[in-house]
């Protein structure tokens, strides 16, 4: 059955007695929704997982990573021990065309939220600098101590 071009089960199921009982088909759906998700996040490799909350794009096994054939992209090895970074090399160590972000979550009683980003740049000769960074909540003082922000 179609109705303002939604889909609904024919024949239409009967709306919840009392507002508790809509509230426990809501969480059972959002419960099942969850399990459906992470048993779907366990069918990929760790590092597929991994590799958005930390701020990669593109993100590849270390298998597919050929040394002759470069592609851009974060190569993570399969005990997450490394990442390879593949890159435009800057022509500046402030170069923001070719900045590298890194992200470093932090779990909280809300979930996770980034704690700190750093940008880097990577120089041809192979010398890395640290473009812009920042810890969320932290502020460095004149005497070059951490503070909170505020």
């Amino acid at each position: 059955m179609e109705y303002a071009g939604l889909d609904l089960p024919d024949p239409v199921p009967e709306a919840p007695a009392t507002t508790e009982a809509a509230l426990q088909e809501a969480v059972a759906g959002f419960e099942e929704y969850r399990a459906e998700k992470v048993e779907e996040s366990a069918q990929v490799p760790e590092w597929e997982n991994l590799a958005g909350p930390l701020g990669f794009d593109s993100p590849y096994s270390m298998d597919d990573f050929d040394e002759a054939d470069l592609e851009k992209g974060s190569y993570f090895s399969e005990d997450l021990e490394s990442v390879t970074v593949v890159s435009d090399c800057a022509r500046s160590s402030t170069d923001e065309d070719s900045l590298i972000p890194f992200r470093f979550p932090a779990r909280t009683e809300d979930g996770h939220r980034t704690f700190a980003t750093v940008d880097l740049t990577v120089m041809r000769n192979g010398d890395v600098s640290v473009a812009d960074s920042e810890v969320n909540g932290y502020v460095v003082d004149a005497n070059g101590d951490w503070i909170t922000a505020g």
